[in-house]
């Protein structure tokens, strides 16, 4: 690759250049062996040619070393400097910066020397204006703005959704830990009473945790008008994801993902062996980067593999057991139908 610099200022060879029809085979290939009375039918040569031929040669001159044609010996007033990146190639070199193969300047010439351009000085960019600087605000009316506050819009609601899971399943198990506020006092406690049933201390006590939570699970059916089942499959949908997949429980916290997303991972992982961590962990992690990259039905799809791979029984043995719990539910359907 030749400088542009030089090539527009040096002068041109005023001999005949090697392209020329009457020498192109002898002169391009000098060690080439030619019969005497062989022609050579070449094109015509045009000015793009030629040119081309004299950057060739004095590229091959001055970096090469090696000068395959006599006629370009001469010297010409150019500089050696190939245009490599540098502060004497960009133009930034100081007045007492010289090329290496240049003699020094005295000091009279030095005085009338024309300065060279300095490099340019650029001011610093403060680290506190770079952290503190914010970019050109949206239009409230704008297509960006409604989308950025959908988004918010679902990030919250997936919150908010997690919350009354998390909620849900609190106030169960304080029911059961603590039956007093649901179910009154605790009459075994009386060392008068006696149970007309004819019930022992520790029958009474159960039958006191299960009526606490029956009644805990009516209160919540009635304030957030949903039924009693939906309430009990939803704080054991929050245990599962708590207790076996922390992780896609967190996703599901911080509004990453969706109910449908924790309602299937929570489906999936309760089916897992209850005495195999390591299943619940393998099927949790991966659950969770699926969530977190696809739809709720293409999940589904990607979870059942995953729980397939982790799962530690073996499929003849599932099948037994799945054989044994099968059963048949009727759906009702609009105009008589099931």
């Amino acid at each position: 690759m030749t400088d542009p610099r030089v090539t527009l200022d040096r002068p041109w060879p005023a001999h005949e250049s090697r392209a020329s029809a009457s020498a192109v085979g002898f002169d391009r290939y000098p060690d080439a062996v030619f019969s005497p009375g062989r022609r050579f039918d070449v094109p015509s040569v045009d000015e793009d040619d030629l040119r081309l031929d004299a950057d060739t040669a004095w590229a091959r001159r001055h970096v090469d070393g090696w000068s395959p044609w006599p006629e370009l010996d001469e010297e010409w007033p150019v500089s050696h400097d190939l245009g490599a990146a540098g502060p004497v190639a960009m133009g930034w070199a100081a007045p007492e910066a010289l090329l290496p193969d240049s003699p020094a300047l005295d000091a009279s010439a030095a005085e009338t020397a024309t300065p060279q351009p300095t490099a340019p000085e650029f001011p610093a960019l403060d680290a506190s204006a770079a952290e503190t600087a914010t970019p050109e605000p949206t239009a409230p009316d704008s297509p960006d703005a409604h989308l950025t506050a959908l988004q918010a819009v679902a990030v919250e609601r997936r919150r908010a959704t997690a919350e009354e899971y998390r909620l849900i399943a609190l106030i169960l198990d304080d029911a059961v830990a603590r039956p007093q506020p649901w179910v009154g006092q605790d009459p075994t406690l009386d060392l008068a009473w006696d149970d007309t049933r004819g019930r022992s201390v520790a029958a009474v006590r159960r039958d006191r945790l299960d009526m606490a939570e029956r009644a805990a699970v009516a209160e919540i059916a009635v304030r957030l008008r949903v039924s009693e089942q939906t309430v009990r499959v939803r704080a054991s949908q929050a245990r599962t994801l708590q207790e076996r997949s922390p992780v896609s429980w967190q996703t599901f916290v911080d509004g990453r993902t969706s109910e449908r997303h924790a309602v299937e991972t929570a489906r999936l992982a309760s089916s897992l062996p209850h005495d195999d961590p390591a299943s619940w962990t393998a099927f949790d992690v991966g659950a969770a980067d699926r969530a977190s990259r696809l739809t709720p039905a293409r999940f589904s799809v990607a979870a059942r593999a995953l729980r397939e791979r982790v799962h530690a029984e073996s499929l003849e043995e599932r099948h037994r057991r799945a054989g044994r719990d099968r059963g048949v539910w009727l759906t009702a359907e609009l105009d008589g139908m099931a």
